[in-house]
């Protein structure tokens, strides 16, 4: 059951000649009601003084809820606070936020037994220094993960702090890790070929062509329907992405088409190299004709590019599975499906694309992640400067 916030509501009403005062608690799903008699008659002409009465005990009910919010565990605080985040995040990162509160974080408070009122910075970076020492939990985890643990909880007990269930929120005195900088690997052109030209005629070629030409992301290739792209103007939209529903059952079932992006910035149109232009439309042709002779044929994504020969959507597990299996296959260095991104990316910046330019083809939201993720062009780029200097002092 989902928990609101306690409310407390005061009506004034009228008994005899005697007003009261009727308290509304709803705390916790549960309604309480209670009728206080003021002691002022209504004979007496005392309806403001019955107003003001009602105003304080307002104030005295809604104290006492909020002490009793403060004495519960951080553990239940938790619990309560990421239910309140339904709805208001994407379903797939409420799933994420909900999966560390319950499985990770409140656990680990649930057995310490500490409140909300009681928990210091000092409980916060134990917490902290357990995760990363493997102490808790199947294995030890890193800065950055304990960084997306904080977010959490600096959310939840910034929550707190608007209640007014506590003054100050110890999270912001903690003292973190430093991250450690994600390094994005790629191939390189000749890598790049001699991959694609392993992996032909697999049913997951269509997937991989896609990451290789157009730098897509996992659900943005999935999501690729027959209708986006304009073989006339030699174009393809990107305008939804497939995602996986987070239910229990099975991971095909839980495939569904969402008709918008990871950001606006993504929404975006791109032309088409001649080579994804034959290669598409003679992929077309063949489902086509699959599903002409097959009775049994799945017609539920008939309209998405990315299918399997019977016509099941190819599953976003598989993909990430099936990519690194086949680059170890193909005697390469192992590749996952977004680094098939990373090696469309950093192909084009080689071959001159700007900054600019690549936002607008990759769909990131700004220049500066671009370039904080791709650190490894901006080194390309500072050797050409370095070859440059190097010119103009030996000549």
């Amino acid at each position: 059951m989902k928990n609101k916030k306690p409310t407390v509501k005061v009506n004034l009403t009228t008994k005899g000649d005697n007003y009261y005062a009727i308290v509304n608690v709803n705390c916790n799903g549960k309604r309480n009601q209670k009728w206080i008699n003021l002691h002022l008659s209504v004979s007496g002409h005392n309806k403001r003084k019955a107003d003001d009465e009602c105003k304080k005990l307002f104030v005295e009910w809604s104290e006492k809820i909020i002490s009793l919010d403060s004495e519960m565990l951080f553990a239940d605080w938790l619990i309560k606070w990421v239910d309140t985040e339904k709805g208001m995040v994407e379903d797939s990162t409420w799933r994420e936020k909900y999966r560390q509160i319950n499985n990770i974080i409140a656990p680990y408070f649930r057995d310490k037994g500490i409140k909300l009122c009681d928990l210091s910075e000092n409980d916060i970076e134990d917490f902290y220094k357990a995760k990363m020492s493997g102490e808790i939990g199947k294995k030890a985890v890193g800065a950055n993960t304990i960084h997306h643990y904080q977010a959490e909880i600096h959310k939840a007990l910034k929550q707190a702090v608007r209640e007014r269930l506590i003054t100050l929120n110890p999270a912001d005195f903690v003292k973190l890790p430093k991250k450690t900088k994600h390094n994005a690997f790629w191939y390189s052109d000749k890598q790049l070929l001699a991959f694609l030209d392993y992996i032909k005629g697999q049913e997951i070629e269509v997937v991989i062509l896609l990451c290789s030409w157009f730098g897509l992301r996992r659900g943005e290739c999935l999501g690729l329907r027959w209708c986006d792209i304009d073989f006339d103007n030699q174009t393809i939209k990107i305008r939804g992405v497939i995602k996986d529903k987070g239910e229990s059952g099975s991971k095909k079932r839980n495939l569904h088409y969402v008709p918008k992006t990871k950001s606006a910035s993504s929404m975006r149109n791109l032309p088409m190299p001649p080579s994804s232009i034959s290669f598409l439309q003679q992929l077309k042709q063949l489902q086509d004709k699959r599903k002409s002779k097959n009775p049994n044929y799945n017609t539920k994504w008939d309209e998405f590019v990315c299918v399997r020969p019977n016509g099941d959507l190819i599953p976003l597990e598989y993909v990430s599975r099936k990519i690194p299996e086949l680059t170890i296959k193909a005697g390469l260095p192992r590749l996952k499906c977004h680094e098939l991104r990373h090696t469309n990316l950093t192909l084009l910046y080689e071959k001159g694309a700007s900054w600019k330019e690549l936002q607008g083809w990759s769909g990131d939201s700004t220049v500066r992640l671009l370039q904080d993720t791709y650190t490894h062009a901006s080194d390309k780029s500072k050797e050409k400067l370095a070859n440059f200097i190097d010119n103009i002092l030996t000549a």
